[in-house]
């Protein structure tokens, strides 16, 4: 049913979906320009849009995050605008000035789709977290990846980070794969484009690097968006060092369960939830100093154990890393890898959970705001509703939370519109009580409250048409 059809819908819901539509009929306008007195990057940037973390995402505080945007999540103006170069591209935290790093990993203007990440320092867990994109300057230049706000900034906590199952690495150690029968990335993956293995031949090698694959008992994250076809052999996502030099780590799946396998020691198992056919985030965390493994799949914890041994190496002829094989060329992968990252500290499992939820479903993960240009701001960009129509808001929120399926139309709402943890549409509507009790039309909003706002009624409006 569309907003057009109402004559089918109780009089209570009509009048109640007639507000809702009025009231959003104020903040569809007025969002053209900014609002004076914000702070904007540079004048020679034409436009902007907000991107705002939702903070019903995050479990405590997250430190230096890096953070997935699914560039068709964009609106079209940011498409028909931003150079095809992308060298007009900059991310800035919420006071719109102070940069941050990214990386535009790709664009397809023709498709209005890419792949980018940007560095945030902070992330709450209670506040919804704000940050703008700009683009529109016809003579920027890119940056450079060693630069300051360069991509190889995004990833200065990693040792090593492919965006593309193992072809290229995006951080400064420049551990790119070298093909192995015949195997060369380009394949549809979680984010972007992955790697299949054949289970045959398939592999990437890496150069052997102390920085990418460090030796000794230190702390470490091995990260991997995968796809299992067949666990006939056992398939490896990673092996490096070797017997001859001591074995450094071998992951692998076994009857359904990923498995740390090291030289000379126990093995230590996750729970048996993996999976076949599907893509998944496989984590695994390794603390030298209590020795404990974590495995993780899809953010959640799927159980591990404590390393009887230690990690141990040293660099020489039988020193060497493969993704999809064994070093000694068994094991084969016969599946896909998309997203791989190594760290050579410990991810926190709020972080590991944040990084599912982004990565699997970027458009949960976040709001975007409409493009917004370096205008002058007049009154027409703010909200003021006279207080006999707040009076048939405050009604219609009432009738809202009373009528006998709105539990269940919450949940149809929350499949529909969200996953995992989001969307709340019980909280949605209590957050649009307190703009009406605290001085819905009284006040002026900002950008980022109309979308809030905007958001809110869309949902409310879903719960009537779904009544009706």
């Amino acid at each position: 049913m569309h907003i057009s059809s109402l004559s089918s819908l109780t009089p209570k819901i009509n009048k109640t979906l007639f507000f809702l539509t009025f009231l959003a009929s104020f903040f569809i306008f007025a969002n053209s320009t900014y609002a004076a007195g914000e702070a904007w990057y540079d004048s020679s940037w034409s436009n902007r849009v907000q991107i705002a973390i939702d903070a019903d995402n995050i479990d405590g505080t997250l430190v230096d995050f890096p953070v997935y945007v699914d560039l068709s999540d964009l609106p079209s103006g940011f498409h028909n605008t931003v150079r095809t170069s992308g060298c007009d591209i900059r991310m800035t935290q919420a006071d719109g000035q102070t940069e941050v790093p990214f990386e535009l990993v790709a664009q397809d203007g023709a498709n209005n789709s890419g792949e980018l990440f940007f560095l945030a320092s902070n992330v709450s867990g209670i506040n919804d977290t704000d940050f703008y994109l700009y683009f529109g300057n016809a003579s920027s230049s890119c940056y450079v990846a060693d630069e300051v706000y360069g991509s190889q900034a995004v990833w200065s906590q990693y040792s090593y980070v492919s965006h593309d199952g193992g072809a290229t690495d995006s951080t400064e150690f420049g551990s790119n794969g070298i093909a192995v029968g015949g195997i060369s990335s380009g394949d549809a993956g979680v984010m972007g484009i992955g790697t299949s293995f054949d289970g045959v031949d398939d592999e990437w090698d890496l150069p052997a690097s102390t920085e990418t694959f460090p030796v000794g008992d230190i702390d470490r994250t091995y990260q991997f968006w995968t796809k299992f076809n067949s666990t006939n052999s056992k398939p490896v996502l990673l092996e490096y060092g070797g017997a001859s030099s001591g074995q450094l780590v071998r992951l692998e799946l076994s009857e359904g369960s990923m498995v740390w396998r090291p030289y000379t020691y126990t093995d230590i198992e996750s729970d048996p939830v993996y999976t076949m056919g599907d893509f998944q985030l496989v984590t695994v965390t390794y603390n030298s100093l209590s020795k404990e493994v974590s495995f993780y799949r899809n953010g959640a914890d799927v159980g591990g154990g404590v390393f009887d041994g230690k990690l141990y190496a040293t660099v020489g002829k039988y020193y060497s890393q493969q993704l999809g094989a064994r070093v000694v060329g068994t094991n084969r992968l016969d599946g896909l890898l998309d997203e791989v990252r190594f760290k050579k500290n410990i991810t926190s499992a709020d972080q590991i959970l944040a990084e599912f939820v982004n990565q699997n479903s970027a458009s949960t993960f976040y709001t975007v705001g409409v493009v917004v240009g370096t205008g002058t701001a007049t009154t027409s960009n703010f909200v003021s509703l006279a207080d006999d129509v707040i009076d048939e808001i405050e009604n219609s929120i009432e009738y809202l939370s009373v009528l006998p399926v709105y539990e269940d139309l919450m949940a149809k709402i929350t499949k529909t519109y969200g996953k995992g943890r989001l969307v709340k549409s019980d909280r949605k509507l209590a957050k649009f009580k307190t703009f009406v009790t605290d001085g819905l039309g009284k006040i002026l909003f900002s950008n980022s409250e109309r979308q809030e706002i905007k958001s809110i009624i869309k949902d409310m409006q879903d719960i009537l048409l779904d009544e009706g």
